[in-house]
């Protein structure tokens, strides 16, 4: 995607040289051979999603997933093999491409939606599952808000995936509002939490950053 194809992209919060650097990684998959775009397995706390299902004995089969800023479709086509109903939106045009392509390589495309929306905009509605990997922070001073939002929008016995960077962290203009661990803690009080956690991981020399994550799962009361 050149410049003047950056205008397929809906406004949003981040700014546009960080859009043009993520369009530039979600090309880059998405020209890979499809042989390798099966062969990318999924990320830790997708990993620890699943484990949390089992260890609750919940069936996945038909429920209701929504996954936030969808990026590579890795994770919703994920759940959606396991069962689920997977509705997920992106605000660049390339991740959607890149995930019904893979949608269609896993088998999955009657369970998937895929479709061009934005943080800002999408309304919320009612689910059993909500994921929102490295996402959230590029709501900026609405970050907090809009957790409050996902948490309040998944229904009783309904679960949360949540990551975001933490410091350490290269310095970016605007400044990224880091959720920290003890704000996250403090949204999600009350629920039981089946998988959490902060790690340093150098990306490139120079480059040291920090994560947390968390997954859990809201009373069923």
């Amino acid at each position: 995607m050149d410049v003047a194809e950056m205008s397929d992209i809906p406004e949003v919060s981040a700014p546009v040289q960080w859009m043009r650097g993520w369009n530039k990684h979600l090309n880059s998959i998405l020209k890979a051979s499809d042989e390798d775009l099966l062969s990318q397995p999924i990320g830790h706390v997708t990993q620890q999603l699943s484990r949390a299902l089992f260890v609750a004995d919940v069936e996945p089969e038909g429920m209701d997933v929504l996954e936030i800023a969808c990026g590579d479709g890795r994770t919703s086509c994920h759940m959606a093999k396991l069962g689920c109903k997977v509705q997920a939106f992106d605000a660049i045009p390339t991740a959607l491409e890149v995930s019904r392509r893979r949608a269609e390589l896993m088998e999955v495309s009657e369970n998937t939606i895929f479709e061009l929306s934005t943080m800002e905009e999408f309304q919320l509605e009612s689910y059993d599952i909500v994921i929102a990997l490295q996402c959230i922070q590029y709501l900026f001073d609405e970050a907090i808000s809009k957790l409050k939002e996902i948490r309040d929008s998944i229904r009783p016995g309904g679960f949360v995936a949540y990551s975001g960077n933490i410091p350490p962290h290269f310095e970016t203009e605007p400044k990224i509002r880091f959720i920290n661990p003890n704000e996250l803690k403090e949204i999600f009080d009350g629920w039981t939490v089946h998988s959490y956690g902060t790690e340093e991981t150098l990306l490139k020399p120079d480059d040291l950053r920090g994560y947390v994550w968390l997954v859990a799962r809201k009373s069923t009361n």
